[in-house]
């Protein structure tokens, strides 16, 4: 005689419809999912240069004041290694040597103009880099897709302005005034 244990149908696996079924959820799921996630990413995007161009105020600020003394500062040159750079012509007492007992690697800068360009070079040595496109550099010259763009708007002032994906429309400006 069978046991009734012996007696029933071992059922292995999924039926066609469960699978069906657990297909047709996960494609509900993912059509919901997939869209915000897309909005998330791009808000974050945002919010990356945006933060960035906001911490650079206060560096550069810092930079126009040794500017406007006519003392020299330190940055980082595009490859990363460390510079000093003081005015062109300047006196004895605001040199990099008198400063910051640095005899290499010294530059100079005649006017604002060379000011940016060292502090562009600078942030290409920090290596920040647009959360849009990862092979190019966060702080630019001329407006792209996720940058932000350091230019001259007066003899003493700097202009940062921070884009996203639409160049219309940036989403930082700033102006930092050197006194």
């Amino acid at each position: 005689m069978e046991s009734a244990f012996n007696s029933r149908k071992v059922k292995n696996g999924f039926t066609l419809i469960e699978l069906l079924i657990v297909l047709g959820i996960m494609a509900i799921v993912a059509i919901i999912a997939i869209p915000s996630f897309l909005g998330q990413r791009e808000k974050s995007q945002i919010a990356a240069v945006k933060s960035s161009a906001k911490a650079a105020v206060g560096e550069i600020e810092a930079l126009l004041d040794s500017y406007m003394g006519g003392a020299p500062f330190l940055l980082l040159d595009e490859t990363g290694a460390e510079i000093c750079v003081q005015i062109q012509g300047g006196n004895i007492y605001t040199t990099c040597q008198t400063m910051y007992n640095v005899s290499t690697n010294i530059n100079e800068y005649n006017d604002m103009a060379d000011v940016i360009d060292y502090l562009i070079k600078h942030y290409e040595g920090q290596r920040y880099k647009s959360p849009y496109n990862t092979s190019s550099y966060l702080f630019v010259k001329t407006p792209a897709v996720g940058s932000i763009v350091l230019s001259l708007a007066g003899s003493k002032t700097v202009s940062i302005t921070a884009y996203a994906r639409d160049l219309s429309q940036p989403v930082f400006e700033a102006s930092i005034t050197a006194r």
